[in-house]
């Protein structure tokens, strides 16, 4: 017991105990530093394994440059954080089937529908193995709404049928390609909707084929689709709009707040199974339960942890932050909650291509708050 492989010793100092070759926890030397003279026979099989897979299924690690700059948004609203990935070059990379899945990298994209919150683009050419090429661009669509997300048993879940709990919508052009998959041979050949598989609705507008669950959204989208030239050819775009303004924004703050709410609990689960199981004194176990996991808890909502006093229970720890009617169970999100992604992120844009000269460029652009410039 306590034999390591490097010769290191787990040793005694007044001020605790120390590893002899790293120094305590937390001060630890980056792995880069420590001199690996000798490994056990168990981790040089272990990394062979992982290395002859990675081989197998991956290739060589190709060598990836990344250039990275700042712009200021009008008004002083904030900045925008651009970045162009490049990745190359891939001889030694297996791709797989991706370079057949893609499309030669498009001139033309479809432009982005006013009312879209996000907007995903693909140049797609042979999806399936045996189905015969078909070069096509797929767009799928979310569309800005107030969604029937409801409480139920502390979850944060639909309160609707899927077609009721999303406003979306996928299309291609300029041709079926693909959604001859999903949605048969029998596919709209006007601009009228009709019914079409899995309760949906389908129409079509010169090369331009729409399918919503919703007859009244592709009525809407439908004419207002069209093409626009880009300035890098590329297979992928895709565009995310501020969600901030957006009716969507409550749905996303709801299930953030059920996630950070879960994250937040599972502190003061810990601190509470140590009085309850442990019989320990409930006002001492933050600092115990901080010693074990040699840190500090943070609370995601941003409170405090505290003992509170639940009417009809024992002392329990929980957050500042939850609200009475959410400390034992969730029963609604606070109308106040902002999940903190959405005070910083006010819109993303980006596309990619992988070409014939064996490289992968990508461009995105990140508009970020001014309180979250540094």
């Amino acid at each position: 017991f306590g034999a390591r492989a490097d010769g290191s010793t787990l040793t005694e100092a007044p001020e605790g105990f120390l590893d002899s070759r790293r120094g305590k926890a937390g001060t630890y030397l980056p792995v880069s530093e420590v001199e690996v003279a000798s490994v056990t026979a168990e981790e040089a099989a272990a990394y062979q394994q992982f290395a002859d897979r990675f081989r197998q299924e991956i290739g060589q690690t190709p060598p990836i440059a990344v250039a990275a700059q700042r712009k200021p948004l009008p008004n002083n609203a904030g900045e925008t954080i651009a970045a162009d990935i490049l990745a190359a070059p891939l001889d030694d990379v297996k791709l797989g089937r991706l370079p057949d899945m893609l499309g030669d990298p498009s001139k033309e994209r479809v432009a982005p529908v006013d009312g879209d919150v996000v907007h995903l683009e693909l140049v797609l050419n042979s999806v399936l193995q045996l189905a015969a090429p078909e070069p096509h661009h797929l767009f799928v669509a979310l569309r800005d709404f107030r969604t029937p997300l409801v409480v139920e048993q502390g979850q944060v879940v639909p309160g609707a049928p899927m077609s009721e709990l999303v406003r979306m919508y996928v299309g291609t052009w300029p041709r079926p390609g693909l959604a001859r998959l999903f949605f048969g041979q029998q596919l709209a050949q006007g601009p009228e909707p009709i019914a079409g598989p899995q309760n949906t609705w389908q129409a079509k507008r010169d090369d331009f084929l729409l399918i919503s669950f919703k007859p009244d959204l592709v009525r809407e989208v439908l004419p207002q689709l069209h093409t626009v030239p880009v300035d890098e050819p590329a297979q992928v775009w895709l565009d995310v709009a501020d969600l901030t303004k957006t009716q969507l924004s409550s749905a996303i703050n709801a299930y953030g707040y059920s996630r950070a709410r879960e994250t937040s609990v599972a502190a003061c689960r810990l601190m509470n199974n140590l009085a309850q199981q442990l019989h320990l004194p409930i006002e001492g176990c933050q600092k115990i339960a901080q010693d074990l996991m040699n840190g500090k808890f943070v609370d995601p909502l941003g409170g405090e942890y505290a003992v509170v006093q639940i009417p009809g229970s024992l002392p329990i720890w929980s957050s500042t932050a939850i609200t009475p009617q959410n400390q034992i169970m969730l029963t609604q999100p606070p109308p106040n909650f902002q999940l903190p992604v959405l005070t910083w992120l006010h819109g993303l844009r980006g596309w990619a291509r992988l070409d014939e000269k064996k490289e992968i460029a990508a461009h995105v652009e990140v508009d970020m708050a001014a309180t979250a410039i540094p």
